[in-house]
């Protein structure tokens, strides 16, 4: 610029790695409930010397990490402005996206509040009370995984292992930008370190191709197990019927309740299970929520001690 001011523009990705080397006078983050704790880190350092000034911008999302913290901070000057007290929109559109959206929605997209208090359906004493164990990954008996593809969203690997009557969390694994091929792999991967007795698969969607391939290989056609969530399935002896999702998710809030599961003490994990919402039409859905819908499906294929069994091919002589 003519005073001598330069305005750099650089995508943050998922670690902040691309932007670090450089010291900053002025720092604007644009939805900055969205950029990820590790881009924090690498960027913030760069304010140290120059005493620099950082403007957050954003659609609220959950009452936690940085922006939140940030937007609560009396050391930050914030600025809360809803669509309603804009002038500039108008009434009519304001009441179409009132029609159209979810009261939820509405509160967060044009009212800007953090709503994920509304209608959680993880509270945080549930959290606190499940999160709890050290992070050791060794495996574990049943592995759920969340299938994600090649944009920002991430496949989760979460494993469970049985243990005097209560499920421990055993592995966390997230990876980002895979092609199915390569979950596949990572799959049968894990499978060979660990030997696990099933593992959870959502069947439809990105997960069908995986699912797909599982079951063909020798080693993982016995283990696969296809938990759609668009499926209904019986959840009781009368017939009721529930879509497969909401009966993993009951089933996953029920063992919390009773103290039959335990979790990894990770901020990742507790986020995405804050992230989770109850819609006012039923449905279930978070904007993190990938880690959750890998733990809800190892959850499932545990929560009946029966299933922890192996599958053995049996020669004519006897031998396994």
């Amino acid at each position: 610029m003519k005073n001598g001011s330069e305005i750099y523009c650089y995508a943050a990705g998922d670690t902040g790695y691309g932007i670090m080397g450089y010291t900053i006078d002025l720092l604007i983050a644009d939805e900055a409930a969205w950029i990820k704790e590790e881009v924090w880190n690498s960027i913030t350092p760069a304010l140290a010397v120059t005493k620099g000034t950082m403007w957050l911008l954003s659609t609220p999302y959950i009452s936690e990490g940085y922006y939140y913290e940030c937007f609560n901070d009396p050391s930050f000057t914030s600025f809360h402005q809803s669509s309603e007290d804009c002038p500039r929109i108008s009434e009519e559109f304001l009441e179409e996206k009132r029609r159209r959206f979810t009261a939820q929605q509405y509160s967060q997209m044009y009212l800007g509040e953090f709503v994920d208090d509304f209608r959680r359906v993880f509270s945080d004493e549930w959290i606190d009370q499940v999160c709890t164990l050290p992070e050791i990954n060794n495996g574990g008996d049943f592995l759920g995984v969340d299938v994600a593809g090649m944009g920002e969203d991430e496949s989760t690997f979460e494993g469970l292992k049985r243990t005097d009557n209560i499920l421990k969390q055993t592995h966390h694994e997230v990876t980002t930008k895979t092609r199915t091929t390569d979950t596949t792999k990572k799959i049968l991967d894990l499978d060979q370190t660990f030997n696990f007795d099933k593992i959870g698969i959502d069947s439809g969607g990105m997960g069908v191709g995986v699912f797909d391939q599982l079951l063909i290989n020798d080693q993982t056609r016995y283990k696969v197990v296809a938990l759609n969530n668009a499926v209904n399935i019986e959840v009781d002896k009368e017939g009721k019927t529930q879509k497969h999702k909401e009966a993993m998710y009951a089933n996953l809030i029920g063992l919390g309740e009773r103290q039959e599961i335990k979790l990894f003490d990770r901020k990742d994990i507790k986020m995405s299970l804050r992230s989770i919402q109850m819609e006012e039409n039923g449905r279930i859905s978070g904007r993190y929520s990938h880690i959750v819908e890998g733990i809800i499906r190892s959850a499932w294929l545990g929560k009946d001690k029966d299933l922890n069994m192996r599958v053995y091919s049996i020669n004519i002589d006897g031998r396994r």
